[in-house]
């Protein structure tokens, strides 16, 4: 499995899209996509970011044939997902927030 096929494996398996992967890595998604297709190499800046999301690194730059895009700490990637989930909540709040003010004025 390449360099770009373990990024992509990883973005996936442990987010819902690649638009979402791309967000949490403070990217745009072409960006994430010209690592995906290897047209860039990652640095350190990246590489610090996809460790700060649970990434192995030693399996990313493995020989591994394998898909397994296990994070190395389950803590890291349980917090991570936390902080999505309440970003997601005050996402909500404010659009209730929104159509709760345009019922009232109605």
């Amino acid at each position: 499995m390449s360099l770009g096929s373990k990024i992509k494996a990883f973005g996936l398996k442990n987010f819902t899209s690649l638009g979402e992967f791309a967000r949490a890595l403070d990217m745009s998604l072409p960006n994430l996509s010209a690592y995906i297709h290897e047209t860039r190499m990652p640095g350190s800046p990246f590489l610090a970011k996809m460790l700060a999301l649970g990434c192995d690194l030693n399996w990313l730059f493995s020989d591994d044939k394998t898909n397994d895009a296990t994070p190395v700490n389950n803590a890291l990637t349980y917090e991570r997902r936390i902080k999505q989930l309440e970003s997601e909540i005050n996402r909500l709040k404010e659009k209730l927030k929104s159509i709760e003010q345009l019922t009232k004025n109605k």
